[in-house]
């Protein structure tokens, strides 16, 4: 039984599982819109890569889009990923999910209060965001509309003592019109793993020193074919990597000041100061 939500004054006396161990209490929840955008995807398999890669287990509710993407990043780090269902937890929901499932099982968990065989029903799910928050430290509000799902999470995060951040959007932007609220209220603002790892006292050690030699290699290999202006499209055939396993990466070293982003989804290598400047 998770530790922390064993604290919670409304937690089930009984949870279901598919998988391994939940009982660990080093958790941070990643939660968003279902309709996420491209961006707020990318941005979620990141944070929760690196948040996995510091010793976290990524809690989150296997929703289409940013629970989606919460999941993967962690698996794609090797870390462990919980899964809370708004169904039995033999139930495949959505229907879509069969390989991400069997993944989280292997690496992971998979909950539910409820009894096997309970079908998806809409009421199920708000229910299940009180564990999603009550079995972590903190809730990471990856991109929400004014209405989500995502905000009830934040709400009983608060509730039960939890640290609530969102991820800053553009005002102008209606899928961040939640998270900016949030922000607005006093929630922390998430910019990368680090803010949360702050927010959270973690005391665990980051070790980005360790990374997989195949993926500093793979990083060098991008650095080096944008030190001229590149299409997406055009870094992805030319050094053969997916495109949707190519955007975390350039999001990663854009992020880190790597990389530029132009328009259109043109990138080019960060010229370095006093050094050879990058070709146009």
């Amino acid at each position: 039984y998770p530790g922390l939500l064993a604290s919670v004054p409304d937690a089930p006396l009984v949870l279901y599982r598919k998988g391994g161990s939940a009982a660990g209490t080093d958790t941070v929840a990643l939660v968003g819109s279902r309709a996420a955008t491209g961006a707020g995807r990318e941005f979620a398999r990141l944070l929760a890569a690196d948040l996995a890669f510091a010793g976290l287990t990524v809690v989150s509710g296997m929703a289409r889009g940013i629970d989606t993407a919460a999941h993967e990043g962690a698996l794609r780090e090797g870390g462990s990923t919980i899964a809370v269902l708004g169904c039995g937890a033999d139930i495949l929901y959505p229907p879509e999910s069969g390989k991400l499932r069997d993944r989280i099982q292997a690496q992971g968990a998979l909950l539910s209060e409820l009894p096997p065989g309970t079908p998806p029903l809409s009421r199920h799910f708000p229910m299940r965001n009180r564990l999603i928050s009550g079995m972590s430290r903190g809730v990471v509000v990856v991109e929400a509309p004014g209405r989500s799902g995502a905000l009830i999470t934040a709400r009983t995060a608060l509730d039960q003592g939890r640290e609530v951040m969102a991820v800053p959007g553009s005002p102008l932007f209606p899928h961040t019109e939640g998270s900016n609220r949030l922000l607005r209220e006093g929630a922390i603002p998430v910019t990368g793993a680090d803010d949360v790892l702050q927010a959270l006292g973690w005391a665990g050690e980051r070790r980005p020193e360790n990374r997989d030699a195949a993926a500093v290699e793979r990083e060098r290999r991008i650095l080096g074919y944008c030190r001229k202006k590149r299409h997406v499209n055009g870094i992805s055939a030319g050094l053969g990597i997916p495109v949707p396993e190519l955007f975390p990466i350039l999001l990663d070293l854009e992020l880190r000041k790597l990389l530029e982003r132009r328009g259109g989804d043109y990138y080019k290598k960060t010229s370095v100061p006093g050094g050879t400047p990058a070709e146009s």
